[in-house]
């Protein structure tokens, strides 16, 4: 198998360019779970010094969930905090935010839940305390000038934290509610690679791979993940299996035919 990698062609590998998602360490444990990015953009995100680095309410999760696993590692800690209030809890998909799936982060208040994340690498509380009131502010003054607006996780319903008289440097442009009614949860959060965007070269039309010399490869066919040149700055929820089912039917279909031409020529012999 290495050797046959060593001479086929293959679209660069760059960990700018590839498909993050975050991980959650598991509860009482070291090993990281991959956790779904459902919900992430109902949460508020705070990095190391306790500040956003996301617009969380850009677009739906189908379009941000891998850029915001690029995002967290590029901070300078490489890990984050998600927090909601009891407005956000409620939305948590259970199937991914159990307990026995992500260790949860409690508090009544703010500055209790600040002190509490302070115990799981939280360098400090009070910025991030700061931080959660300025974006309250922000979300309150959008919302007084915008009374029409109500909250939907359905659509890009418009609530966010830029308006006249308040705007923050990085804003959440959907789904911005305050942070505001206990009891509030927090998870910390890494990042983790699922897979590059890069990969070997095959031919469209058969999935053959192609060698360093532009020719296909009799016999070697290629699909799914391993296949290069499809994404770039951003991989959209299900393009994954999308490609995987295009590229594994014309594998199938032309390794079934190559192999049923040799059955044939057998038979005449």
């Amino acid at each position: 198998m290495g050797r046959q990698c060593s001479t086929t062609q293959r679209k660069p590998r760059n960990l700018k360019r590839v498909h993050q998602v975050r991980l959650s360490p598991r509860n009482n444990t070291q090993q990281p779970r991959r956790k779904s990015p459902f919900s992430h953009e109902l949460s508020s995100k705070l990095t190391q010094p306790q500040n956003r680095f996301f617009d969380e309410g850009s677009d739906i999760r189908n379009y941000t969930y891998a850029k915001f696993g690029r995002a967290i590692l590029a901070q300078p800690s490489g890990i984050a905090f998600q927090i909601w209030d009891s407005k956000g809890i409620p939305w948590l998909r259970d199937e991914e935010y159990r307990d026995e799936i992500v260790e949860k982060i409690h508090g009544s208040s703010i500055e209790e839940l600040a002190e509490k994340c302070a115990t799981k690498g939280l360098e400090n509380p009070n910025a991030f305390v700061e931080t959660v009131r300025e974006y309250n502010e922000a979300v309150y003054q959008h919302r007084n000038e915008s009374p029409g607006l109500t909250w939907d996780p359905a659509i890009k319903d418009g609530l966010s934290t830029q308006s006249s008289k308040r705007a923050l440097v990085i804003p959440k442009s959907n789904w911005a509610l305050p942070l505001d009614e206990g009891p509030f949860g927090a998870v910390k959060v890494g990042c983790g690679v699922t897979f590059t965007f890069g990969g070997l070269s095959v031919d469209p039309e058969t999935a053959g791979v192609i060698s360093l010399s532009g020719r296909v490869i009799p016999g070697v066919f290629c699909a799914g993940e391993m296949v290069g040149g499809l994404f770039y700055e951003n991989y959209p929820g299900g393009s994954g299996l999308t490609s995987g089912a295009v590229f594994g039917r014309k594998a199938g279909r032309n390794a079934a035919a190559m192999v049923g031409e040799k059955v044939d020529d057998r038979s005449r012999l």
